[in-house]
């Protein structure tokens, strides 16, 4: 995580589940950077109920989107915050 301020990211994309962190842990450890304020944050997760989704929302993100996804439409949500996408 010490790197990624350097790679200067224009969106972040999480998985709710991951090994070791999960997705909940290393947002809120990238909140905590600085360099990456502003920097859009979005989770791809199978656990996408709405509960999950108010949760994910309430703690910052900037979108939760459902797994499995259409590759055509995440290229239109991730195009919302990256414009060369």
């Amino acid at each position: 995580m010490k790197e990624l301020p350097s790679l200067s990211p224009d969106l972040i994309i999480l998985d709710l589940s991951m090994p070791e962190m999960d997705g909940r842990e290393t947002f809120c450890g990238i909140k905590k950077i600085t360099a990456l304020e502003g920097v859009p944050i979005v989770f791809l997760t199978a656990e996408n109920t709405p509960a999950v989704q108010r949760e994910l929302i309430a703690l910052g993100a900037t979108q939760v989107i459902s797994k499995p996804f259409d590759p055509l439409e995440l290229h239109l949500e991730i195009s919302k915050y990256v414009a060369s996408a």
